[in-house]
């Protein structure tokens, strides 16, 4: 996304008690649901390989965008670069005491300011899409070793669609948060104080160089996820319904990896199967009403 419509998209003016409230409450997310989801995927997968066509060619597109993790690997690289994203976040979340006023205007955004906004959404969409995808890679191996259990029939055809079509954006976001923090430090802190405008992001990539302006290759990044950059009103009933997803996704995820387990081992359990049913359409009913709110405040 161009960083001026990245600008345009933002609300006029928001503060930096925002900031640092989107850097906290983005890494509790990660911290609680996210990454003992995949910490748990992580020992279950570990001594084996993917058999579903669909999470081998995941892992091959991962392969060759993010790092060389291949096959289930590929969880394990999603694990490390979530705890890296926390750290990530943490030192956000400090340094934007100091970078940012207590009221920012959108129009006298500067690189470096944008850099660390987009790095907390960025950290938010990863949270997100990791867990959406996780569920799917574990509805996809149930799949394959209990054919019984329909892919069709477990995750909504709109929600693959979503993973399949954002998946390159995944991986994007992955190498960007893969960023050891002293170097991440070390990078921004070398970005020109320079406002960002129609001018600058015409004549800098020339004149400065685009490795000094954006340093982390974030130009053809499309995520806006963080809501308190994008609307002006309260956010309140919404915080509420995205952590009572979070939550709900990450007992889905642990019930699903039960149920894998007890596939593998010869062992199906119908009754686990009808609560995972239920789980997934309190999961899909949160998500609905989100994406509800999203579409109306156009986040």
């Amino acid at each position: 996304m161009n960083l001026t419509n990245y600008i345009k998209s933002l609300f006029p003016t928001f503060k930096k008690d925002k900031v640092i409230e989107s850097c906290e409450l983005t890494k509790q997310s990660i911290q609680e649901h996210s990454l003992p989801s995949y910490q748990a995927a992580v020992e279950l997968f570990k001594s084996r390989e993917f058999k579903s066509k669909e999470a081998k060619d995941f892992s091959t597109v991962y392969s060759k965008n993010v790092d060389k993790s291949t096959g289930t690997e590929m969880l394990t690289s999603i694990r490390d670069t979530l705890s890296n994203a926390v750290v990530l976040l943490d030192h956000i979340s400090n340094v934007s005491k100091n970078e940012f006023s207590q009221t920012e205007s959108s129009i006298a955004l500067t690189y470096k300011k944008s850099t660390y906004l987009r790095t907390v959404s960025a950290s938010e969409f990863m949270s997100i899409y990791s867990r959406k995808f996780l569920n799917y890679i574990y509805v996809l191996e149930t799949n394959k070793a209990d054919s019984s259990v329909s892919v069709k029939g477990s995750v909504l055809a709109v929600e693959i669609k979503w993973l399949e079509d954002n998946f390159l954006s995944f991986c994007e976001v992955c190498r960007i948060l893969q960023t050891a923090k002293d170097k991440y430090d070390r990078l921004v802190k070398d970005i020109p104080e320079a406002t960002i405008s129609e001018l600058t992001e015409t004549t800098f990539p020339e004149t400065v160089g685009l490795s000094k302006i954006d340093p982390l290759r974030m130009k053809n990044l499309s995520v806006t996820w963080n809501v308190f950059y994008h609307i002006g009103l309260a956010v309140a009933a919404y915080q509420v319904d995205r952590y009572k997803s979070s939550r709900t996704e990450m007992e889905l995820l642990q019930m699903r990896k039960l149920n894998l387990e007890k596939t593998y081992a010869n062992e199906p359990d119908p009754k686990l199967q009808k609560e995972i049913d239920y789980i997934q359409t309190r999961v899909d009913n949160l998500n609905f009403k989100i994406k509800q709110f999203e579409e109306e405040n156009n986040v």
